[in-house]
């Protein structure tokens, strides 16, 4: 098959699940309100993956010193866009900076418009990706004359500063297909990662409008990444935080800021007085769906490592990608804490990634009564659960939205988390994720299981 994940020789020093990447079939993830009372001790085998060959790659993820052990941790997913706004502390900056990104266009071939909204498509795997092009990541400074001497046409090219890389994503010329592409990129650098441009999902949506305001917490010093849509700043739920947002959306629009302004005000109830660092990496796709783009993802995360935040939520979800993984394992041993919400499909849902990756805290939802969420993935990728269901956020008409989903839980975990390590350190973030799985409400089964982790996080 063209498709299938590329397993990395990083060493992770913290336990592994082992789990297979399984093919993901939705239209969207949108979060829905109802919870199973019953399925509490439901027990699911992750799903198997397809037999997927990137062929041969580098170790993108190096070696950054010691993880510690995070007990079988998972993953997480967002949306929306449109250009960030900044808080009162913070300050506001766009992707696709000068000297990280070079935008180059093909003579010829099907090259895309970086400036148009994204076309989706299924590949043989049946996973969502951005059609007409492959992603490659690279260590070679001259990849681009390499592809363009084989006539590949490179639509954009951009450096990831944190696994020292470079990605590509390059055209699908006319008279050639994706198989022949992957050929043709790994003939150009056979130690290359070579992929699909995988599409994610935001793990949750608004449902109905109530008009409440936000309860006032104890003061908090934090410092939480968000990886998600744009971020509404001056909403009053987000009084309390400041936000320093950076767009990575490749298209320039103006939409409401649902999704992103939703998932920070959750971290604002949870942590007043934090400060939110948001990557807007969502976008519009061609049907006008709110979607991310593997290449934005890994952007947003390079920007937030830079910026040294130690704690990142990732609210969406998606397919295995092996640049995205390669990102996650050098993150992850650099003393980065990524937390994740394990998706929306279901208790038979495949794995959601990136939450599904070992060594990222994968989040579920509960509701009140702390009944998990009907629609909830469920495997040993969840770590811990959250209110996730029927839960109050902030909307971008300046009201407030009920809401569900395991979006909505993710970032609880995140500020609680982010409350604990001020700063990227491997030993600490271990010991951060240890402490946090003590200190855990155990709920369904005895210790931990697939459906609630360690258990809930108030």
């Amino acid at each position: 098959m063209v498709c299938a994940l590329l397993v990395l020789t990083a060493p992770f020093a913290w336990a592994d699940r082992g789990r297979d990447g399984g093919d993901r079939d939705d239209t969207g993830t949108a979060d829905r309100d109802t919870t199973d009372p019953d399925s509490s001790g439901y027990d699911r085998d992750g799903p198997d993956g397809g037999d997927q060959d990137y062929g041969d790659a580098p170790d993108y993820g190096g070696d950054g010193g010691e993880g510690g052990d995070y007990a079988d941790a998972p993953e997480g997913p967002d949306v929306d866009g449109a250009p960030e706004n900044s808080g009162p502390s913070g300050n506001s900056g766009h992707g696709h900076d000068g000297k990280d990104d070079h935008v180059r266009h093909g003579r010829h071939g099907r090259a895309l418009d970086h400036h148009e909204r994204i076309s989706v498509w299924r590949n043989d795997a049946g996973e969502r990706v951005r059609a007409g092009e492959a992603l490659i990541l690279t260590s070679r400074a001259d990849i681009a004359r390499r592809l363009e001497r084989r006539d590949l046409h490179v639509v954009e090219s951009f450096r990831l500063e944190t696994i020292d890389a470079i990605a590509v994503r390059v055209a699908v010329p006319d008279g050639m297909n994706e198989r022949q592409l992957f050929d043709a990129l790994r003939q150009a650098d056979p130690k290359s990662i070579v992929t699909f441009n995988h599409v994610y999902d935001p793990s949750g949506a608004p449902l109905m409008l109530a008009a409440v305001k936000a309860v006032a917490r104890r003061h908090s010093r934090a410092k939480v990444g968000l990886v998600d849509a744009a971020v509404d700043a001056k909403h009053p739920m987000l009084a309390q935080v400041s936000v320093t947002a950076r767009s990575f959306d490749p298209v320039p629009k103006a939409l409401p800021d649902a999704h992103g302004t939703a998932v920070a005000s959750v971290i604002a109830e949870a942590a007043p007085g934090a400060t939110v660092y948001a990557a807007n990496v969502f976008t519009l796709s061609i049907e006008g769906q709110e979607i991310a783009t593997a290449d934005s993802i890994v952007r947003g995360l390079d920007w937030l490592a830079k910026m040294r935040i130690a704690v990142i939520n990732l609210s969406l979800t998606g397919p295995a990608n092996p640049v995205l993984e390669a990102m996650v394992k050098k993150l992850n041993a650099r003393g980065h804490i990524l937390v994740a919400a394990v998706g929306n499909e279901g208790p038979h849902g495949a794995a959601q990634y990136p939450a599904a990756y070992d060594k990222v805290v994968g989040v579920t939802a509960v509701d009140a009564k702390n009944r998990v969420y009907l629609y909830a993935n469920h495997g040993d990728y969840v770590d811990f659960a959250a209110q996730g269901v029927d839960l109050r956020v902030a909307d971008p008409q300046g009201s407030t939205d009920t809401v569900s989903g395991t979006s909505y839980a993710s970032p609880i975990v995140a500020a609680k988390l982010a409350g604990s390590l001020d700063k990227p350190d491997a030993q600490r973030a271990s010991a951060a994720v240890r402490a946090l799985a003590a200190q855990a409400h155990d709920l369904g089964a005895p210790g931990r299981d697939p459906v609630y982790g360690h258990g809930l996080i108030d």
